[in-house]
């Protein structure tokens, strides 16, 4: 509707040109006046067109983050299953406090007391860190349906632009042009 003036609809509107006939004055399809009331106009917000190209290169991003993201989730099963091994070695190799170091002398005992102590302390860091990988891999499995869904969102725009810009826009076209025409047919006769 942006450069679309009402005033050409006006039946007591003089023409420049005098008295020219009504098929003069009417608009054909491929005039440049014509097209240019019925084009969406690009000045001032992007056109259609530039939307659809903008969703279509966001499809293929969200395509790509899903992929990405599906690699990241297997990666993360393959890390956990390393650490819960480690800590299985872990437990079988040094089972607990005690028993080995009251054989030894005293100064082997402080020794490896201290050794099992660092063992041990290096153990809960590794099971904190699986269980952080879990959560991470929680959250990564609940995001790849979002993907999805904000790619279907995306698509749904697309086929509704290209509707419009197929269906709607000549349609409309059309039906201004044959408004224009049939308010200078009414104008040509009253007078």
């Amino acid at each position: 509707m942006r450069g679309f003036s009402v005033s050409e609809l006006d039946v007591r509107r003089k023409q420049a040109g005098g008295n020219a006939s009504w098929a003069a004055r009417a608009p054909s399809p491929s005039s440049s006046r014509n097209t240019r009331m019925c084009r969406p106009r690009s000045t001032g917000s992007p056109s259609l067109l530039n939307h659809e190209h903008k969703l279509l290169k966001d499809i293929k991003s969200l395509d790509n983050l899903y992929a990405k993201t599906l690699n990241f989730y297997d990666e993360l099963a393959l890390y956990i299953a390393a650490g819960e091994e480690k800590l299985r070695q872990i437990d079988t190799t040094h089972p607990g406090e005690g028993g080995e170091t009251r054989r030894h002398p005293e100064a082997d005992q402080v020794m490896e007391a201290q050794e099992l102590r660092d063992i041990r302390a290096a153990r809960d860091d590794l099971e904190r860190r699986v269980h952080d990988l879990k959560l991470t891999r929680q959250v990564t499995m609940q995001s790849l349906p979002s993907i999805r869904l904000v790619q279907e969102n995306d698509k749904s725009l697309v086929m509704k632009i290209n509707s419009t810009l197929v269906n709607t826009v000549p349609l409309w076209e059309t039906q201004l042009a044959q408004a224009v025409t049939i308010q200078r047919s009414r104008e040509a006769a009253g007078r």
